[in-house]
This record gives structure tokens, sequence and C-alpha cells, in this order.
């Protein structure tokens, strides 16, 4: 109940039952009862549903009607005055501080208890309405039918008018009061209509002002009055006002209301979408979510917060006038539209229709239309009941055609509205919006409090007329209800009965006759008597006056059940079958899919209970029930049992076979025949099956192996059991621990697995071994003898400790380490520093202090730092255990070089792991705070690999050699650093060239010192110069714009742009060139590729990505057509890309020799058209200031120096 106070002096109880009944508005649902206060000051709501006061009070707890604005709070009740009226009193309103759930529990059932009460006395004073006083000689007329002639006209008045009274109440729902005015044009303000509406000449009654919308697109204002006949009797009025320009006035229907509280459609001239977003918000302060927008450029759909707008009505009138602009408003209407692409021609539309409405293989249902818009793309509505959220969740694919949905709304197309009915709405004269917006709260979906809206409305204004013209059955009645013929003989029946004859059958032979509409025929037969089925009891009661009538009766029950009823079991069905079906959804579903039999599940059987007159096809009805109960196995092999067994995976299990998920079904995993056995229904065990394959597919199990010395091995064996046995159970079963003698084996949930690798390795770095040497005569067979053995034993539980003899621990030898003496293969001197770089391995140089990269776990898991472990013993892991104090990203540790005679110290630096740009930012401190550490530790010499590379940081090539360039460059140019001598060094030859190339293009003045080739023994010398200025006399200024001529490689340039020839698919790991390139810049630039250009480009044209890892800020992908003696195309390219470099306010382009290779250009060819066509734009452009590089490979250095401009 909800207590509403307030003035409610100019407010009827019909106003306030449309109110709060209207769930788009204010309302919470079907109004049972309402009083209201004999002061006017406040009224007390019942509504037919327990949630409704929930519903209304999550919108706000006040709500403006009529002028009067109202105060809203649940109201609780435990007593009933003798003339049936609710008690307005404080004391009962206890509900909000009840002191706990139990009190509240116990209320709410105390009130539901009342509410029935109240409800019984209010059914019984209608129904004492329908007694004939025979002393008044009055018969109620809204009791029986008056019949013209047998009553004064002042009665017959009387009648009518209660009779209307009856309907209004009973037909209050907003398409019952609405009415649809069509009009030739919308040219006026919301006001002209409200005042049209109040003329006396065609006022019929109260209507309700805010409930005015405007709907442009089909020329319809929509107005709700306050009682269906004032509706209907404005309908049937002439409305021949010129003024108005009305087409015709009918009712409003339910799909006139079937549209989005919170969607607005709009049609004008706009600047764009974030012009529309900023008006909105600044005049109305609604949150927008979206504004849809398709091919046709002047219409939008804005979709609003519902948490802020659940209502567009008065926005319809308020949007007609956008900045000056004059707009087409209208709501939008539901409708289930896809918009689907990637078809191809040998898809044929019956067989595209056929996949939609295949609800297992693609989530759809059935197609109310199918538009090929072209070969490739299609328009599908669906049926109302086609859930587009499950079709649009789902990758379809048909014919190895890779299909993509997404949500189509056709008031947005280019051909909705009439191009010239446009043009002239928008000369009309300009809206004058007179309404304010009310803000509520809508609490759920508004989708689908919108589609059931109508439907509940409509059940409950059919409800007195059901409750007049229906006898329901007691008990459960499956839905069911005897019909009792007309409100006369239902007036016999409320009488008295004189006999009662009570009928014993089991419940299933209930159920059946019922189903098998056995009763129904009964009451057809037997008007007189009233039967009702009784399901706690198990009977049948029968109610009448003639003893006989009633026997004979009970005597066919009986006779129908004992000779017409038969069954039959269903075979080979499982317990676990059995189990699931008596589930209570899957036997209600079953039942609904049943006619004329009825299915009953025992402990140990499956029956179908069916009468043997009724013709009933068995196998089909079995096949039904079998339907439903499918049974599907999957093998398992050892890893996806472990997997589904694990925390995660039982929660994905329960998941599925939780009672409030979607999907109804048992699931069995059974280890030891390594199976898995899934029971659901047919429509569903496709969807439960495809979603475990998909988990198991992507949560595979990880596996780590840690190689154990035999002395840890038997330490933790003997020592550590009780430490391991305590985690291993606290893990549970989401990873398997394995030892053998030589390494430990972790398998299981990736996430468990590092906890685990993490607890076995701080383990084994506490367990330390010493190598003890005893020089006494006969120690080694004292030793091994019994006493020796015994003493050695006594040792080790005394001590903590495993002794070991040599020949036990040569057993495990190492690994053999693979040593490459680094070779030095250049060096140069910046500010006194000398600057050296070498190809080897790092750890044999000679230096004061060598950085050794960690990633964060700290667990010396890249190849260097196991190397350095190896070489440099345990002790260098030990003192860094000791000494570490951070773990954060850019820390330093500093250790002994362990056994390291040619290195002093070592640096341990913890960097970040690769995973987006800013972690390459990241990773430039880290090594600054490195090279600060040595600084302020005075070493002259430091060797430094290169850091963030590798499998364990990810970092690429590009990006780690500009970081560390960068960095020595900062510290060179400040000279405060203590370095003399800055070693860099690599196993890999591009890792080493890398490196000098981004010094020559950082350090414009640099000269190395080439000592010997690179081990790869690529073509690669360096000058004292840069590539790209190895020819820096080879150049022309072209007013502004400056031309060089350099030798080297595209990707190796530091311009702002570098230009590259792919094909029209824009697929980078088809050319060579092209391929590098995404090796150097990273995935993102394919990515970036696709989302631009899913179409790919056409040839004469280039498509623009950013540089991803790459030096350079853009990337330009050009696509030329094979050579044919034409040169016209490459120059138009050119002279393209060359405008785009000055939208962009770039200052460099690198260009190379396009088209050379499998296009058939000639490199002096490529690089003549393009200085020329430099040349062409520079006369053009001459305020454009660009530098631009023509990169000529190394090997063509003698066409090079041929290119010369035209003048």
């Amino acid at each position: 109940m909800l207590k509403v106070e307030g003035n409610l002096t100019d407010i009827t109880k019909n106003q306030l039952k449309f109110c709060f009944q209207n769930r788009r508005a204010q309302g919470g649902g079907p109004v049972d009862d309402i009083k209201i206060a004999a002061d006017k000051k406040s009224a007390v709501i019942v509504f037919k549903e327990t949630t409704a006061v929930d519903f209304i009070l999550s919108k706000g707890n006040t709500v403006s009607h009529s002028g009067a604005l109202l105060q809203l709070k649940p109201y609780y009740t435990k007593t009933k005055l003798t003339d049936a009226k609710y008690r307005y009193t404080d004391e009962a309103a206890v509900g909000p501080d009840l002191r706990n759930a139990q009190d509240r529990r116990k209320l709410k059932a105390e009130n539901i208890a009342v509410e029935s009460q109240n409800k019984n006395q209010r059914k019984k004073e209608k129904d004492e309405a329908y007694n004939f006083n025979t002393n008044q000689k009055e018969f109620p007329p809204t009791a029986k039918k008056v019949e013209k002639g047998n009553y004064p006209k002042d009665v017959l008045r009387s009648a009518k008018i209660d009779l209307h009274l009856d309907e209004e109440e009973s037909d209050l729902s907003p398409c019952n009061c609405t009415v649809k005015i069509r009009l030739g044009s919308i040219k006026e303000s919301i006001d002209v209509y409200i005042f049209y509406l109040e003329d006396p000449a065609v006022n019929t009654g109260e209507f309700i002002e805010d409930s005015l919308m405007l709907d442009g697109i089909n020329k319809v204002v929509y107005v709700t009055f306050c009682s269906p006949h004032e509706a209907r009797d404005f309908c049937e009025l002439p409305h021949t006002e010129s003024d108005m320009d009305i087409l015709n006035v009918e009712m409003a229907t339910e799909e006139d209301f079937r549209t989005y509280p919170n969607y607005i459609f709009l049609r004008g001239k706009l600047n764009g979408a974030d012009e529309l977003a900023d008006f909105i918000h600044e005049n109305f302060h609604l949150e927008i979510l979206d504004i849809l927008h398709e091919d046709d450029s002047d219409s939008y759909i804005v979709i609003f917060d519902p948490e802020t707008c659940t209502d567009i009505t008065p926005l319809t009138w308020e949007l007609t006038s956008l900045s000056g602009n004059k707009m087409i408003t209208a709501p939008v209407t539901i409708q289930n539209c896809v918009l689907l692409y990637g078809l191809t021609t040998s898809i044929s539309s019956q067989t595209l229709q056929r996949y939609l409405e295949n609800k297992r293989r693609s989530g759809g249902g059935k197609v109310k239309s199918l538009e090929r818009m072209s070969d490739e793309q299609a328009i599908i509505c669906f049926e109302d009941e086609v859930d587009l959220d499950v079709l649009l969740s789902k990758d379809h694919k048909i014919e190895n055609s890779e299909l993509s949905l997404r949500r189509y709304f056709p008031c947005l197309s280019e051909n909705y509205m009439n191009k010239d009915d446009f043009e002239n709405e928008m000369t009309k004269a300009e809206h004058t919006p007179s309404r304010s917006i009310h803000k509520e709260k809508n609490p759920g979906h508004h989708s689908k409090m919108n589609t059931t809206y109508s439907r509940l409305l409509k059940e409950d204004c059919v409800q007195q007329e059901k409750e007049c013209n229906k006898l329901f059955l007691s008990g459960k009645s499956y839905g069911k209800t005897v019909s009792c013929g007309d409100i006369s003989k239902l007036k016999t029946k409320k009488k008295t009965f004189q006999l009662k004859e009570e009928v014993s059958l089991e419940r299933f032979e209930i159920i059946l006759l019922e189903k098998c509409k056995f009763f129904d025929q009964i009451n057809d037969r037997h008007k007189e008597i009233n039967l009702n089925l009784d399901y706690n009891a198990n009977k049948v009661i029968l109610n009448g006056d003639d003893k006989r009538q009633l026997e004979d009766i009970h005597r066919g029950s009986l006779s129908k059940c004992r000779q017409d009823v038969d069954f039959c079991k269903l075979d080979n069905m499982t317990a676990d079958q059995i189990k699931f079906l008596k589930k209570d959804n899957v036997q209600k579903k079953v039942d609904s899919m049943l006619d004329n039999c009825y299915m009953q599940c025992n402990e140990i059987d499956v029956k179908l209970y069916y009468l043997k007159s009724e013709s009933l096809n068995i196998k089909d009805a079995e096949k039904i029930i079998r339907s439903q109960a499918e049974v599907h196995t999957k093998p398992m092999n050892q890893d996806m049992l472990n997997m589904l067994q694990s925390s995660d995976g039982s929660r994905f299990m329960s998941s599925l076979i939780d009672d409030n998920s979607s999907l109804s079904t048992i699931i069995k995993l059974d280890s030891q025949s390594k199976t898995l056995s899934i029971i659901a229904s047919g429509d569903q065990l496709y969807q439960v099956v495809q979603e475990i394959e998909t988990y198991l597919k992507t949560n595979k199990l990880h596996k780590v192996e840690i190689h154990l010395s035999e002395g840890k091995h038997r330490f933790l064996k003997k020592f550590l059991m009780d430490d391991f046995s305590t985690f291993k159970s606290s893990i549970g079963n989401d990873a398997l621990i394995e030892f053998s003698s030589d390494k430990c084996v972790i398998k299981g949930v990736k996430d468990v697995v590092e906890r685990c690798e993490g607890f076995i390795k701080n383990i084994l770095a506490k367990i330390v071994g010493n190598n003890v040497t005893l020089k006494f005569f006969g120690i080694k067979e004292f030793l091994h003898d019994s006493e020796g053995k015994t003493l050695i034993k006594s040792i080790e539980e005394e001590h903590r400790c495993i002794i070991l003899f040599k020949s036990e621990v040569n057993k495990t030898s190492k690994p053999k380490v693979a040593v490459k003496t680094p070779t030095l293969i250049a060096k140069c001197s910046i500010n006194g520093v000398n600057i050296s770089f070498f190809q080897g391995n790092i750890l044999e140089l000679n230096v004061d202090v060598l950085v050794n990269p960690l990633d964060p776990s700290q667990q010396f898991v890249s190849a260097m730092s196991k190397e350095l472990i190896q070489l440099g013993g345990q002790n260098i892991k030990k003192d860094f255990m000791r000494s570490c104090t951070s773990s954060s990203v850019g820390s330093v540790t500093e250790t002994s070089s362990g056994s390291l005679s040619n290195i002093n110290r070592i640096l341990h630096l913890v960097c970040p792991v690769y995973c987006d740009d800013q972690k390459v930012k990241e990773l430039e401190s880290t090594v600054r705070a490195c090279l600060h550490y040595a600084a302020n530790k005075n070493y002259s010499s430091i060797s430094l690999p290169a850091v963030g590379l590798g499998k364990i940081l990810k970092f690429s090539l590009t990006s780690v050699c500009k970081n560390m360039v960068n960095v020595v460059k900062d510290f060179i140019e400040t000279g405060r650093n203590s370095f003399r001598e800055i070693y860099f060094c690599d196993m890999k030859a591009a890792s080493i060239r890398t490196m000098m190339e981004s010094f020559e293009n950082k350090f414009n003045d640099i000269q190395f010192e080439t000592e010997t080739m690179l081990a790869d023994k690529r073509d690669f010398k360096f000058n004292s110069q840069s590539p790209h200025k190895s020819l820096s006399k080879k150049g022309w200024d072209f007013k502004s714009i400056k031309v060089n001529v350099a030798l080297g490689e595209i990707n190796k340039q530091d311009t702002d742009i570098i230009v590259i020839t792919v094909d029209k698919s824009l697929e980078l790991t088809k050319g060579r060139l092209s391929k590098i390139i995404l090796d150097e810049a990273g995935d993102r630039i394919q990515e970036e590729l696709r989302n631009k250009y899913n179409n790919g480009i056409k040839a004469g044209d280039f498509a623009m990505s950013s540089g991803g890892n790459l030096p350079c800020q853009h990337i330009f992908y050009a696509c030329l057509s094979r050579n044919r003696g034409d040169n016209g195309q490459m120059e138009d390219l050119v002279y393209k890309l060359l405008e785009q470099a000055i939208k962009l306010q770039a200052t460099s382009i690198s260009i190379p020799a396009l088209g050379t290779g499998n296009l058939c250009y000639s490199s002096d060819n490529s690089a003549q058209v393009i200085i020329e066509t430099i040349e062409k734009f520079a006369s053009r452009n001459s305020s454009s200031d660009l530098k631009v590089n023509i990169v000529v490979l190394p090997k063509d250095q003698e066409i090079a120096k041929k290119i010369t401009p035209k003048k």
C-alpha cells in the first residue's frame, strides 16, 4: 500500500488511479482500490502487485499532479474499521523503523493477510449489491442487464451512468484512454492543441496536459483523457476546423505505446552530433548515453540516461527548435531490426533466413522481413519475441564467410522520410516550447518495462469482467477457468447449496482430466452444479441441490479414471534424466508442451498418463519428453579434468547449473572414466556444450618447470614438507605440484601456478650449500659404513641439514653455458666519454659495474640473469636477497659480482613489462635512475645490455635503443657524470646495429671508428656521417621546402612521417618491407588500419596510421598499380602525400623509391618522379615549410647521384 499526502481537493479517484498504475510515468502497476480521506489531504492506494510500492518509491518520494506536489511513502496497517475503510494513523507506519529482517518479514506477512481480508470484505460488499431488494422493488442496474421498458426513464438514466462508471474503472489503461490526432502538417505549438482540446465545441472531458506527445514523422499528436468514454466521445466528434489541419481522430492502439521511454528521434540541419549533445546538455541538463547516426546525414536518435530521463514526451515539443534550426521530433518505435554485412553472392536470401531462424545456431528466431540491400548487406526484422542481445553476442559464419551484425533503426535510413515532406516541414513556423522536463529515476531496464507495460494494464482492465463471467477453480488450476454462463446464472451459483459431494482421485488423475477438458464438459452439461478442484486434498468437490445428479457425476468421474486412463513407461531413462525431469521448471515446461496427456516422474521411472478415448500419438509425446532431457557425453583428458575441478572451473560449472541461470541443466564430471555428462533440453544442450568448450579453450592449464639440485630436493622433502603441505592445501585443486630428482613441475590455473612458482623459489632461495673438505685417513670409508652413516644421520637431524658426497652432487651436473667472447664493433667519443659497441657475452667485459635488468617478480628468469647466476654463483642471488629493499619498478639493488673477477659490482635494475606506450616512458625513467645511481657511486665504466629487450620485458628493439640513447645523451651533455667508458653489448647484430643508428640520428656530428664487421656478415658500414647525410651535398631548396637524398632504410629514418608501399588489402604481413615495419612498430598499426580502412584502399590512394613503436609520428601506406609506362598515378599520389603532411603540420617526411620490386618501377625513375613532383608542389605551396628525404638503398648509391630536378 502507498500513502499519498498533499492537497487532493482538485484530484479525483480516477485521476489518481490513472497516474499510479501507469508504469511509464510515476505508476507501479494495476491498482486494486483507492481510499481518499474526508479532509482531502491524504489517500491510500492499494496495488494488486506487492512490488508496486517499491517500484514507485525507487523513482522518488514526490510527484507533481494537477499543480499539487504530493508526498509518497509506504503505508502499513494491521487493523481495519467495520466499514472496511483503512485507518489512517502514523502509528501503523512502523515499517522503516523495524530493527531486523525478521520483524520486517513478520509485518509483511501480517500486511498481506490484512490486505486479503480487506479484499474479501470489498468483494462481499460488491456481492451484496447484487441481492434483489423486494421492499424497494429495485434491482441494481449493474447486477443484471437492464431491459428497455421494464423501468422508468430516470432509472434507465441512472443505470446508464452506473454502467459507464463500471466500464470506466475496468478499462482505465492508456491505450483505451488515449486519442491519436492525425494532422496534415505540424505547424503549431503545444499550447494551440491544448486550447483546441479545451474549446467547449469539442471538449468532452478532462485530459492530461502532460500526456501530449508529438510524432513528427507520422504527423500525429497523442493526448490521454481521464476516462475511456471521454476519449471515444472526442473521436466521434467532427473536427473540421481549417486552422488545425486535422485529417483524422482515432483511438490509439497498443502498438502506439511500443516506444523507448528514453529514446527520441530528431531530424534537421545540424553541424553534427557534438552540436546536438552540447545544446541538450546546456539547456536541459540531461545525461546522454549515445547518439546514433546512419546513412541519413540529417537524422539522429538521442539515447538519454534512464536515471535522468524516463519519458521523452515533453522533449518532443521542446526540441522542435534547436539553435535556430527547425527539427522534426518523434518517439522511437521498438523494432527488432539488425543490419547484417559480410555476405557473398553465393549466400542466398533463403539460406540466410533459415540460418537466422535457427535459434540453436544463430540465437535468432522468426524473421518478419528480410531485405537484401546489396550482395554484401541485408536488413532483417525479427518478431518481437526474438532477443537481439543473444543474437548480437554470437559469432556468425555461413559458408566460410564471417558475418557482422549490429542494431538497425529504420527511421535513420536515408529513404525513411520523404525529402519533399522534410523540406516542407522545415519551412513551417517555429514551435514554441512551453513544457518543462520532469526528471525521474528509472529503476529498471526501460525496454523491458515498456514492452510488458501495455499487456499488464490490459490484464488489469478486463479483470472485473473476468470476475463476473468466470468462476475460478480453487487450489492449483494451472491457469484454467470454468465458464459458468451469464451474470444471472452466476448469481444462482453464489447461493448456498444443499448438497455436497467429494470425489477422491489421484493427483495425476485430476491434472489429466483437467488437461483433457473433462471438467469443462461437466460444467457445460450441468450448469447448475458448482465444481471445484482441491489439489491439496486431491479431491473434486461438487455442490448442488440434486443428489442423483451429483452421484452420477461422482460415478462418471471414477469410471472415467478406471476405464479410460492409461499410462506407458519411458524406457532407457537414466536416473540423472529422471532427476532432471523432476525439476519444477522442467516439469512445467514439459507439461505446457503436452496436450491431452500428463507426465509423472517417480524415483525410478517416468510415466506418461493419457486417455484411451483421446486420439493421442504416444510416440510423439515420448519424443517431446526425451527432447527435454537429452544427454551429451564429452570425453576429457587429465588437463581438462584438472581445469574443471579447480575453484574457477567449479564456479563456472555452478553458474551453468544455478537455478537462477537461464540454462536448466545437470552436469556430472567423472574422474575415473574421464567423461563429462551434460543433461539439458535439446534447444539448450548445444549452447551448454559450446560454453564448456569455449571455457576449456580459453582457460588452458599453465605449466612451469623449476630445476632442482639433489641436495635442495632432499632438504625440501625432509625438513620443509609441513610448510609445503600447508601451502598445497591452501591452493586446493587449482594446481598440481610434482617433484622428480632434478625438477619440480607445476600445472594448473595460471595465477595459481605463478603463486606456487614464487613460493617454491622463495623456499629454494633460503636453502644454501657449503663445500667442506675432510682430509683424514680412512674418512671416506668410515662415513660410508654403518657407524658413519649413523653419525651423518644424527648430524642432519640435530642441525637440520643434508650431507651429500661429491659423487652424489655430480650426478646432477649443471647445464653448460655457451660463452661468446665479446667483439668490439665500433667506438666513438662524445664530450670526453668513450662509447663502445660490442657483440658477444656482456659478462666477459672488464668493467666497474654491470647492469642486470630484472622483471618485477625479481626471480632472475631472463637468459642473462640465469647465466649470471651460473657463472657468478649463488652468492650473487643471496647478496641480492639480503640487500633488496624494494620491488617497485625503477628500484636499483647493488650486489657483489660473485666469482666474476672481471666485474667489480652488479646493479640489479627492476624494469617494467611492456603492455602499452606508457610503459616506454616508464622504462626510460628506469634507465635514467640506474645511471644516476652509478654516477653517484663514482663508477668510471659501466656495461649496459639492451635494457627492456627480450621475451620477459617484451619491449621493441627500436623503443629500447631510443630510450637508452636519450638517457645517455642527457647525461653526457649535462657533464654531471663520472663515466669515462660506456659499453653497449648484445649477442645479436641487429641490436648493435640499431643502437649505433640511433646514436647517429641523435648526435649530428658523431664519428664512428669501425673495428670489425658484425657477425651476421650484413653490408653495414658506418661512415663519419649519418646514413641520410652520406649524400648531404646532394640536396636542393625548393622555396621553403628542403629536399635531401639519403642512403639507408626507410624504417631507420628519424622524421615525422615515413612512407611505404602496400597492396590494396593493407595486410602488412604480405610485403617484405611492410612486415619489417609491422615487427618494429607493433601490432597496433595493423589494428588501426583494420578499424579505419575495413575494405582496404584503391590504387592511387594512401592510408595513414600512427608510428607505433617507431620514432616517427605517422606512417603513410601508398598503393600503386603495376607500371605500364605512365607516371601520372605516382605523381598524383606523391602530391597527395605532401598535401596530407602539410595538413598534419609535420616538419619532415621520408619517401622511398616507390613502386620498385613487384610493381616494376625502376629505382632511378621512381626517385626522379618523386623529386619532380616535390618541385611542382613547392611552386604551388610557397609558404609550406617541410623537409623531405628521398631514401635510396645503399646498393643504389650510384643511382642516387644521378637524381636531379628539372630546374
